[in-house]
């Protein structure tokens, strides 16, 4: 009886084919876009990491905002340093460092975005 019901449930969304005529098809259309939205977006989340090999050597990017008043470019730099002796726990080396502007409507620039691309260094160990 249960899958029957479903199935009819199913078949009422295709026929009417908008959403206002069965409030189940929205919340189902709802529940499976969220499901969606929420798989996509945590691929951004799961790293800074564009290339990795597997002794933990890597090649990153990563970026930080600031403005345009006095010293924001350097005090955006040191968050960026802070951040990549974190990632890298280790010396890194300075690959490329880029700042792409963020223009508004009128081509005015509000704000500017600083990205570096790094490579972590490997430690030596003193053997004994």
């Amino acid at each position: 009886m249960f899958a029957r019901t479903h199935q009819l449930r199913a078949l009422s969304c295709r026929v009417h084919g908008s959403s206002e005529a069965n409030p189940s098809c929205t919340r189902s259309r709802t529940y499976f876009l969220f499901a969606i939205m929420f798989l996509v977006g945590c691929s951004p989340f799961s790293g800074a990491k564009t290339d990795q090999a597997e002794d933990g050597q890597g090649t990153y990017s990563i970026s930080t905002m600031y403005d345009g008043s006095v010293g924001a470019k350097a005090y955006a730099s040191g968050w960026l340093d802070n951040d990549a002796k974190n990632l890298c726990r280790a010396p890194y080396k300075l690959i490329s460092e880029k700042s792409i502007p963020n223009m508004n409507h009128l081509g005015e620039v509000t704000s500017s975005r600083l990205v570096w691309t790094f490579t972590c260094e490997r430690v030596r160990e003193e053997s004994p």
